[in-house]
């Protein structure tokens, strides 16, 4: 009896192996006709269908290429839009030298700018694009004539730069956090953004003229002449500036300029200070120095650079010796 039941099981089970067979075979002859039937349809057609597909994309490029180029060169308009159409359209801003400035650079600094000035109510300049392209001017200047003045940066020092401003931040994950908050940036970004500042920061260092300076300030002529007499005579220039010095900040310093740290001719001393300090070599006292807080008396302890000039000149002077044209 149980023979019997199995064997009918298995008989109904090859009935339905022969059934589902068939209705794949079924299934896969359609396939194979549909499979056929399309490919001699697109194969004839391919090139066709492929160039049409081409031309359309390039036809919008072309129409964004003239939209966003429009929003650039006549309307200056630095927005969200913009920036991300910046990615796809290399337009240039500016040409230095053998360096050319492009859009995305100009936008993303624009951009920075706006979310530091909002996130601290401050007011946007009208004029701030025209500003960045001429700052990105100078740095492509300044990154080319460092190769003129033998200043290298290695990949690394770069990096060890880079890590060395992020760390007065705080960790890196405060540096992300801060960068993102305050600016609108990535690490990465920012990174892409302050490298040309980098280099031009250390032609600076390498090749200007800095220098260590100390001073005497007094208000009365003829008590800063008698000092300067005494030095003149061997006095002792820390001595008498402790004793005798008007300028609270630095009198008990022994009178030294900027705590001590090396003063290049940009870093905002009074005119009168500065020229006369730039003039004088190692060593060397200077006359009486008159300004709007007094007389002065100065001596440089070190000086060290061949460029002397400040970053301002110099890049003014850059723009003569090298081709440059702004196209906003």
């Amino acid at each position: 009896m149980l023979n019997k039941m199995l064997n009918k099981i298995m008989r109904i089970i090859r009935k339905v192996e022969v059934v589902l067979l068939k209705f794949f075979l079924a299934c896969g002859k359609k396939v194979t006709l549909f499979y056929y039937r399309v490919r001699d349809f697109i194969v004839p057609r391919w090139n066709v269908i492929w160039r049409t597909a081409l031309l359309a994309l390039l036809i919008l490029y072309v129409i964004g290429a003239a939209v966003f180029g429009i929003r650039l060169y006549k309307q200056k308009r630095f927005e969200k839009l913009d920036l991300a159409a910046s990615y796809f359209y290399p337009f240039p801003v500016a040409k230095a030298g053998r360096a050319i400035v492009f859009d995305h650079q100009l936008q993303q600094w624009v951009a920075a700018s706006k979310k530091f000035a909002s996130g601290n109510d401050m007011q946007v300049p009208d004029d701030l694009s025209r500003k960045v392209v001429e700052e990105l001017v100078n740095y492509a200047l300044a990154g080319q004539e460092a190769d003129s003045l033998h200043v290298k940066l290695t990949q690394k020092d770069i990096d060890d730069k880079f890590n060395l401003s992020i760390e007065g931040i705080g960790s890196r994950e405060q540096a992300v956090d801060f960068l993102k908050q305050m600016y609108g940036l990535s690490l990465g970004q920012f990174k892409r953004m302050i490298t040309p500042m980098i280099i031009s920061e250390e032609v600076r260092n390498e090749k200007f003229v800095h220098v260590k300076a100390k001073h005497i300030l007094i208000k009365d002529q003829s008590k800063a002449q008698d000092i300067l007499n005494k030095i003149r005579s061997g006095g002792n220039f820390e001595d008498l500036a402790k004793d005798n010095s008007e300028d609270q900040g630095s009198k008990d310093q022994g009178g030294s300029l900027a705590g001590g740290e090396y003063i290049y001719r940009d870093s905002g001393l009074v005119p009168e200070v500065e020229d006369a300090l730039f003039k004088l070599k190692k060593g060397e006292v200077s006359d009486l120095v008159k300004s709007q807080y007094g007389y002065h008396i100065l001596k440089v302890e070190d000086r060290q650079g061949e460029i002397d000039m400040k970053m301002s000149d110099w890049f003014e002077s850059l723009k003569k010796k090298y081709p440059v044209k702004i196209l906003i």
